[in-house]
């Protein structure tokens, strides 16, 4: 990536000179609207190499957390880890994220509505019904009643 910023992609805090695969990664960082948070915060030098030669000869910036556009006021912080405890010979590259999550309701289902004109039809039968069941038989005992 190197030094220097890139529109609203590519902070100018970076390590080192750009050369063709960086341009690369900030063509592919406009067409995708990523940010590359490690170039966004000013940090010591030490805080911006990802990988060191071995002999300690030279330090780059190689390893990037990308985000996208959007959420760039999300990220507070973003450095890499020298001192981190790793089996390899890149440094390890955190971020520091604020997230708010939203709740959200689950919408009830209305129940459906009633037809009132069937539901006097119907309510008129079923009326009837139960006073047909309730006529008295002259001849029954209670038991059969």
């Amino acid at each position: 990536m190197g030094e220097g910023d890139e529109e609203k992609y590519i902070g100018k805090y970076g390590l080192g000179k750009r050369n063709e695969r960086g341009q690369k990664l900030v063509d592919f960082c406009r067409k995708q609207k990523l940010i590359v948070t490690n170039t966004w915060f000013q940090q010591g030098k030490i805080r911006r190499y990802t990988w060191k030669a071995p002999g300690d000869r030279a330090r780059y910036q190689l390893d990037y957390i990308m985000v996208r556009e959007r959420y760039r006021n999300s990220v507070k912080n973003s450095r890499a880890l020298p001192g981190a405890d790793v089996d390899s010979d890149h440094n390890l590259v955190a971020m520091t994220v604020h997230l708010q999550l939203k709740f959200i309701r689950k919408k009830i289902p209305r129940a459906k509505r009633c037809d009132k004109e069937k539901l006097k039809i119907v309510g008129g039968k079923l009326t009837q019904k139960i006073e047909e069941g309730l006529v008295e038989k002259k001849e029954a005992t209670t038991e059969e009643r």
